[in-house]
């Protein structure tokens, strides 16, 4: 019953973007009651992962400047 509960918690953490050893290292930072810990460590993998998600959304804002250029000149110019 504990392995299964484990294998649904490393499940959750792979699903949320952690790697497997962050994963595992939150398992056995639990089990050593270092609460502290494992909140940091999900902390430092959250903040990874919004410095993803705001590098794309420059990426997105950049392509949708040029899709808006195209569609309205027909082209696109990055001198102009």
């Amino acid at each position: 019953m504990q392995e299964e509960k484990e294998r649904a918690v490393v499940r959750l953490l792979r699903d949320a973007g952690c790697t497997q050893e962050a994963a595992e290292q939150c398992l056995r930072l639990q089990a050593a009651g270092e609460v502290q810990a494992v909140c940091r460590l999900l902390a430092r993998q959250r903040m990874g992962l919004l410095e993803s998600l705001h590098a794309q959304q420059k990426q997105l804002e950049r392509l949708d400047f040029v899709i808006f250029m195209f569609r309205k000149k027909g082209r696109f110019d990055p001198e102009a």
